[in-house]
């Protein structure tokens, strides 16, 4: 197993680029995944997560931090997406990790890794408003929202910015560096911050009674704190373990964060420049 060459990735891009409202998501993709995976699963619809988002929202794509063993590549990884080689890499955000083996606990090596290489992404071609993962990536994207959620100080990188995780047929790590933050309450009251759990049918996708759990476990801790600017939601699907097509719900969810976000920063500006804001009229989210 081997690093990802560069330990910063540029982030690839795939939304509106003319208009400056969007939110900006980093894409964390699955085991054995790459960006470009995750980016052409997002685009195998019609209407794309491109088009259908439209100008409410940029996802931007980066590779895990740790090269895949060629032999631990899934078959249907290499006839849809190529077979290994040097011009083909896989990759995954720490190592150990076993498929559709969600609760089993053991070191996730290497975690730690990911969450300070993503908080430095995060900090050089940032900011971001949330993250967008699936599989082994919203697993990843679950801990740093729950750190930032409690007010996890290891997380303070995310925290100023981030606004919402969507995490498909994720889980809630059982062991490793960040088992903690899942099972330890906190009266830390964070930012507005939404959290949008998804997967599939029970049988078909492995992840579903995890991201149930997971939906659950969000939801315990942001009534813990009476914190009532986290917004939780989940939608289930019909398909197996995938990224499923984008819905309107989601598309409503991120408007209104992108209302929520015109409206705070209006507020900033007041507190900055009040003489300007006389008599301004603030648009409720």
């Amino acid at each position: 197993t081997c690093l990802a060459e560069e330990p910063i990735a540029t982030t690839r891009s795939m939304g509106n680029f003319l208009g400056g409202s969007e939110l900006r998501l980093l894409c964390l993709h699955g085991f054995a995944n790459a960006e470009d995976v995750m980016e052409k699963q997002m685009n195998a619809f019609e209407p794309s997560f491109c088009d259908f988002f439209g100008d409410v929202a940029r996802f931007e794509f980066v590779d895990g931090t740790f090269c895949v063993d060629p032999h631990r590549v899934p078959g249907e990884v290499s006839v849809a997406f190529g077979k290994p080689s040097e011009s083909r890499e896989y990759f995954e955000w720490w190592r150990g990790h076993r498929l559709g083996q969600l609760d089993r606990e053991y070191a996730h090596e290497g975690m730690e890794a990911s969450v300070e290489r993503l908080a430095q992404i995060w900090h050089e071609d940032g900011p971001f408003d949330g993250i967008v993962g699936f599989s082994q990536g919203a697993a990843l994207a679950s801990v740093i929202a729950m750190g930032v959620l409690k007010g996890d100080s290891r997380f303070h990188a995310f925290a100023e910015s981030f606004r919402v995780l969507v995490a498909f047929s994720g889980w809630a790590v059982k062991a490793g560096p960040y088992a903690d933050l899942f099972k330890l309450p906190s009266n830390h009251v964070p930012r507005p911050m939404s959290i949008h759990i998804s997967a599939g049918d029970r049988v078909r996708d492995r992840g579903r009674r995890n991201s149930e759990e997971l939906f659950k476990l969000f939801r315990e801790s942001a009534e813990d704190g009476e914190s009532l600017p986290v917004r939780v939601s989940s939608q289930w699907h019909d398909g197996a373990h995938v990224i499923p097509r984008p819905t309107e719900e989601l598309k409503q969810l991120l408007s209104d964060i992108v209302l929520q976000r015109a409206k705070d920063s209006k507020e900033r500006h007041c507190d900055v420049k009040p003489r300007h804001c006389l008599g301004a009229q603030h648009s409720e989210a």
